[in-house]
């Protein structure tokens, strides 16, 4: 199976930049779907012990999720965004770095890179999952394949993508409203879409 996913990796080559876009899209979206489920889970954790006048019992429910949602929807467009500006060529050398430096320009690959990397983890798993109800041996390996698979044509594509080829901003300070918010999803995802702690516990 692992023979035949490298296969199917090399075959699909030749159409790649038609549809590399939108898969390094889907791996950023499954990075922050799953710090947004976090995120919703920790402000419940926090709205519930609070003794505040909710008109509802249930309203604490509702605000950690629509902010969770909110949160995801706004990241994932400015995903988006960050991904289709990014149609530079690589900067030749480091007056053309220092002339791209901006908020957007340095969090943009702040944000990407735990993200993409937490949504090719969530691939391995899910395809772990999958695997392991059909042949119990085979889930790991044809997991970790195919995750580093995506880590290596989606994810790290896109975050030299986003780092390498966003244009110069305006001013420097574009993308101060946004920072916020995709700094605290990537270190969610940094913090809970890894494994990494998990292995230095």
């Amino acid at each position: 199976m692992i023979r035949a996913l490298l296969k199917l990796d090399g075959a699909l080559a030749w159409s790649r930049p038609a549809w590399l876009w939108a898969g390094q899209l889907a791996v950023i979206a499954l990075g922050v779907h799953l710090a947004a489920d976090r995120i919703d889970d920790l402000l419940l954790g926090w709205l519930t012990p609070l003794d505040l006048p909710w008109p509802d019992p249930e309203m604490p429910l509702d605000v950690s999720g629509y902010t969770a949602l909110f949160v995801e929807l706004a990241s994932v467009l400015t995903a988006g965004w960050l991904l289709a500006r990014a149609r530079a060529t690589p900067p030749r050398g480091w007056r053309e770095v220092l002339g791209r430096v901006s908020i957007t320009g340095v969090v943009g690959p702040l944000f990407w890179i735990p993200t993409a990397l937490a949504g090719t983890w969530v691939v391995g798993m899910a395809t772990e999952d999958l695997v392991a109800s059909v042949a119990p041996g085979a889930a790991q390996p044809v997991a970790i394949v195919l995750a580093a698979l995506v880590g290596v044509r989606l994810a790290l594509t896109g975050a030299w993508r986003v780092t390498a080829c966003s244009p110069c901003s305006k001013h420097y300070y574009d993308g101060l409203l946004v920072a916020p918010m995709l700094l605290i999803v990537a270190g969610i995802a940094g913090r809970y879409g890894l494994p990494l702690w998990g292995w230095l516990q």
